[in-house]
C-alpha cells in the first residue's frame, strides 16, 4: 500500500476533506502524560489491511522535562472513514440509546489541526495538496506543543502552537538514522577511495548554505547516503541541517 491506494480510496472524499481542513486523537505515543515540544518526522498517507485510508503523522520529542523522553515517538494515526453508534450511557454529547457518528470531515479536521500546529496553513488546502504537505513535514520538520493526555486508559494528543525551532536539536541529533553508514567500506566507486567521510563529533571549518564566510562548526549527524550532515555553529549553537559534504573546508 502507497500514497496512490490513499487517493484512489478517498476519491470522493473532497468535499469531506474541505469541511474538515479547518481542523478541530490516537497514535503511537511513547512519553507519559505532560508538555513537550516535537519536531514533525513525516506524514504517512496510505491504506490499512482492512482497505481503510489513513493518514499519520510522526514527530519526535526535542524538548522534555525528563532528558529520558528525549527522541521519543509521538504519533498519531487518523483512519479516513465515517463511524457510528450509539451511547451506551446519558453523558454530555447525548443520551443513552441516542445515535452518535463521527464523519470522514471530522477525521479530516483531526489531521489538520496537527497540521496547523506545525505552521500549515489549511482553510485553502486541497486534499491532492497532502502529498505535497508530507514532503514539507519530512524535509522542514518544523516544531510545536504538544500535551498528551490520557483518558479511559487511551493516550491522546492535545495540539498546541508553533515554535521557533532554531535552539532545538534536529531530529537526528537524538534519532539513530537506521540508513546512516559512514563506516561503509564498499569499493564499487574508486573515485571515492580517498574521500573520508565526516565523523558526528568532529569540529570543522564550513560554509553552509546561507553563509558568507568559514567558521567553526560542530557536526552533530551524518548521513553517508545522502552524503549530508547537520552542522552546529560554534559561536551561537545555530544549527544548519541537510548540509552537504562539501561545504566542509
Amino acid at each position: 500500500m502507497a500514497q496512490k491506494d490513499f487517493f484512489k480510496k478517498l476519491q470522493n472524499s473532497k468535499d469531506s476533506f474541505e469541511e474538515g481542513r479547518k481542523g478541530r486523537t490516537g497514535g503511537l505515543i511513547e512519553p507519559d502524560d505532560g508538555d513537550y515540544i516535537v519536531r514533525a518526522q513525516s506524514m504517512e498517507l496510505d491504506v490499512n489491511d482492512d482497505g481503510i485510508p489513513y493518514v499519520q503523522i510522526n514527530t519526535i520529542v526535542v524538548n522534555a522535562d525528563t532528558e529520558s523522553d528525549l527522541g521519543a515517538r509521538v504519533s498519531q494515526r487518523t483512519q479516513i472513514n465515517t463511524i457510528s453508534g450509539n451511547f451506551k450511557a446519558d453523558n454530555k454529547m447525548g443520551k443513552k440509546g441516542d445515535k452518535w457518528e463521527i464523519t470522514e470531515a471530522d477525521k479530516f479536521a483531526e489531521v489538520c489541526t496537527a497540521l496547523k500546529s506545525f505552521g500549515i496553513a489549511t482553510d485553502e488546502l486541497e486534499l491532492s495538496d497532502l502529498s505535497e504537505v508530507s514532503e514539507t513535514l519530512a524535509e522542514e520538520q518544523p516544531a510545536c506543543r504538544i500535551k498528551i493526555v490520557t483518558k479511559n486508559d487511551y493516550k491522546n494528543v492535545r495540539w498546541g502552537k508553533p515554535v521557533d525551532d532554531d535552539s532545538l536539536p534536529a531530529i537526528e541529533d537524538l534519532v539513530e538514522d537506521e540508513d546512516d553508514d559512514t563506516d561503509d567500506d564498499d569499493d564499487d566507486d574508486d573515485d571515492d577511495d580517498d574521500q573520508v567521510a565526516p565523523a558526528k563529533g568532529d569540529e570543522v571549518v564550513a560554509t553552509p548554505t546561507g553563509t558568507k564566510k568559514e567558521e567553526t562548526y560542530m557536526i552533530t549527524s551524518v548521513n553517508g547516503k545522502t552524503e549530508t550532515v547537520s552542522l552546529k555553529r560554534v559561536r551561537d549553537n545555530k544549527l544548519f541541517k541537510g548540509q552537504s559534504w562539501d561545504v566542509i573546508a
